[in-house]
C-alpha cells in the first residue's frame, strides 16, 4: 500500500509553461557492446538493423552474418553530452539499403518493438544533422497505444527531404482524440535512413541524432485554486479517497503529465497506476476549486 503525505500547495492562475521528459536513452549515452559481433554495438533501450540482420539470417539462412560496416554507431559528433546516435544505410555485403533504429529490446522487431509509457506529452523534439545522398529523407514515426483497450492514444509521422549540415532542432505535435480518455501502456518510436518505398539507400547518406525529449505543455487553468478545503484526503487500498463527493478530478505527476482525468463526482479514484513520487491533485468541491501536493512513498 502506498503512503500519502499530505501537504497544502496555494496555486496561482497557471502552471510553468511546460515540462520536460526524456525518452528511455534517448540522449544516446549508453552503448554495450553486441556480443555475437565484434565491432557491432548495442544501443541501450533500441533495437538496430544491425542485430536484426543478424538474427534473420540466423533464423532463415542458418547462418551467423555480421555486417562489415555497422548502420548504427555512437558517435563523438554530438549536441550535448558525450555521445550522439550516427545512423548510415544498412549494408548486407552487397548492397545498401534502407536502415532504421526503433525504441525497445525486440531486436528480431517479432514481438512488438515498443517500451512501457504512460504519459501524454504535447510533442517531441530532438536535434539533428541530415547529410543526404540523392533523395534519401530521413523519417520518423512516434506513437503510443493502449494494449489493453487496443486504442491508438496518438500517431505522427514527419519526413524530413533537406539535408543540415548543423545539428537542428526537430519537433513532432502530438494530436490526441479527445473522445480517448485512457492513457497510453507503451511507446513506439522509429527512425529511419534512406527511400522507404523501394528500401534502398545512397551510401553517402547519414543522420546524427541527439537529445530526444518529450515536452509537456502543462494547464494553464482558468480556475483559482485554494488549498484551505474542508475535503479530507487520504490513501486506502490503492484508492485516492476523498471525504466528500468532488469532481473535475485532475492528478498531474512532477513532469507535467497527466495520469488520471476524473471529470465525474466520485468518493475515490484508483491509485494503482501510479509509481511513487510527487503529484499535484485539483478538484472542485461546491463550485469552488481546490488543490493538494500529493507524495506517494
Amino acid at each position: 500500500m502506498k503512503n500519502i503525505l499530505l501537504a497544502s500547495l496555494l496555486l496561482a492562475a497557471s502552471f510553468p509553461s511546460f515540462s520536460q521528459t526524456q525518452i528511455p536513452n534517448g540522449d544516446f549515452e549508453n552503448w554495450t557492446a553486441f556480443l555475437p559481433c565484434r565491432g557491432i554495438d548495442s544501443l541501450l533501450n533500441f533495437a538496430t538493423y544491425d542485430e536484426l540482420g543478424y538474427y534473420e539470417a540466423l533464423k532463415y539462412d542458418k547462418i551467423t552474418y555480421c555486417t562489415p560496416k555497422p548502420s548504427a554507431t555512437k558517435t563523438t559528433d554530438k549536441h550535448s553530452g558525450t555521445y550522439a546516435l550516427k545512423l548510415s544505410p544498412y549494408f548486407d555485403g552487397t548492397e545498401y539499403s534502407y536502415s532504421a533504429v526503433a525504441a525497445g529490446n525486440d531486436v528480431t522487431f517479432e514481438g512488438g518493438n515498443y517500451v512501457p509509457f504512460t504519459g501524454r506529452p504535447t510533442k517531441l523534439t530532438g536535434w539533428y544533422k541530415f547529410i543526404q545522398g540523392d533523395a534519401d529523407t530521413l523519417d520518423f514515426v512516434v506513437g503510443a497505444y493502449n494494449i489493453n483497450t487496443k486504442e491508438n492514444i496518438f500517431y505522427e509521422e514527419l519526413i524530413i527531404k533537406k539535408g543540415q549540415a548543423e545539428y537542428t532542432k526537430f519537433e513532432i505535435v502530438l494530436h490526441y482524440d479527445e473522445s480517448i480518455k485512457t492513457n497510453p501502456t507503451v511507446l513506439v518510436f522509429g527512425v529511419g535512413l534512406g527511400n522507404y518505398s523501394l528500401q534502398e539507400a545512397n551510401k553517402a547518406s547519414a543522420v546524427y541524432l541527439d537529445d530526444l525529449v518529450f515536452e509537456y505543455d502543462v494547464i494553464t487553468s482558468t480556475h483559482s485554486y485554494t488549498a484551505a478545503s474542508p475535503v479530507n484526503v487520504y490513501e486506502a487500498n490503492d484508492f485516492i479517497v476523498f471525504s466528500e463527493e468532488v469532481s473535475e478530478i485532475t492528478v498531474i505527476d512532477q513532469v507535467g503529465a497527466q495520469k488520471i482525468i476524473q471529470t465525474d463526482a466520485t468518493k475515490n479514484v484508483s491509485s494503482n497506476t501510479l509509481n511513487n513520487g510527487l503529484y499535484i491533485i485539483t478538484y472542485k468541491y461546491r463550485d469552488a476549486y481546490f488543490s493538494k501536493k500529493i507524495i506517494l512513498e
